[in-house]
């Protein structure tokens, strides 16, 4: 796993455990669409998920409806013409409608089993109304699983049912992309929920707590503006002394023309020395 990716898979994940308290030991919830991805790349899940979520403990999940989806997929193929790309579907149904029963810890379920009849007269009403809904009978169920525990970790390839959990904001999601295993970044709303209950946390319950941190914040406030007006203060003095420290200097002696001694100056007494009388020679 790059540096970069881990990186940002324990972003979320503290993201998460802070703001909705999700923690080890996680619970991933896998779909159909994840399961057939998932073989298709041959992207072997266990080590991925386990370097992923920071070597954590973890359980998979996967919820009845979609095996059951699996399995009327591979027959829509067996009914179809033998072709060598229907074949291939069929196997890859299968194998992962196999693959969850052999390696998902637990089988959940939205409504405890009911008897053969009942049980035709729910697949006819939700084959009726598979049309109205875009997520389909899966989709529906771990929606509202998701919906009743917000704790689990949602594995999916299905786009519109990961819309739908991106907008609620509550839920991990984890995607393959070109044989990647990736943990999205918190969506926007998620960011915008957790925001919202941190705010909500400086009010309290009672009116005296609030009152309570009310008074406090106010008092950090001004504490903290007083400390920036006198370092302020600081700064501008520092500044004034600096400015008003250079002075003007006098010349460079070495650039300076000496000055020359006058022959015949005057002297304290104010009286002119006699001048030395020459004489030539002949």
């Amino acid at each position: 796993m790059r540096h970069g990716r881990a990186k940002a898979a324990r972003k979320t994940l503290q993201f998460f455990r802070l703001s909705i308290g999700i923690a080890a030991p996680y619970q991933v919830l896998l779909d159909g669409t994840f399961l057939v991805a998932m073989l298709a790349q041959k992207v072997p899940l266990r080590d991925r998920l386990d370097r992923t979520l920071q070597h954590q403990a973890y359980t998979l999940l996967v919820t009845r409806s979609s095996l059951d989806e699996l399995e009327t997929l591979a027959q829509q193929q067996s009914s179809s013409n033998d072709d060598d790309d229907d074949n291939e579907k069929k196997q890859l149904f299968a194998q992962a409608r196999q693959w969850g029963f052999d390696y998902c810890d637990s089988i959940l379920e939205e409504e405890p089993k009911k008897s053969s009849d009942n049980k035709k007269t729910k697949k006819n009403n939700d084959s009726q109304n598979s049309d109205d809904n875009p997520l389909g009978a899966a989709g529906s169920e771990m929606l509202h699983l998701v919906r009743s525990k917000p704790h689990y970790f949602v594995a999916s390839q299905d786009e519109t049912l990961l819309d739908v959990l991106r907008f609620t904001g509550t839920t991990p999601l984890i995607r393959l992309s070109r044989g990647v295993l990736l943990l999205e970044n918190p969506s926007k709303a998620q960011q915008s929920r957790a925001k919202s209950k941190e705010k909500s946390k400086w009010f309290g319950s009672g009116v005296a707590t609030g009152e309570q941190e009310r008074q406090l914040v106010q008092h950090a406030k001004q504490t903290q503006r007083r400390e920036q007006q006198e370092q302020q203060q600081g700064n501008d003095q520092s500044t004034q002394q600096k400015r008003h420290g250079k002075k003007a200097k006098g010349p460079n002696p070495l650039s300076c023309k000496k000055k020359r001694s006058s022959a015949g100056g005057g002297g304290a007494d104010g009286q002119d020395k006699e001048k030395r009388k020459r004489r030539r020679k002949k």
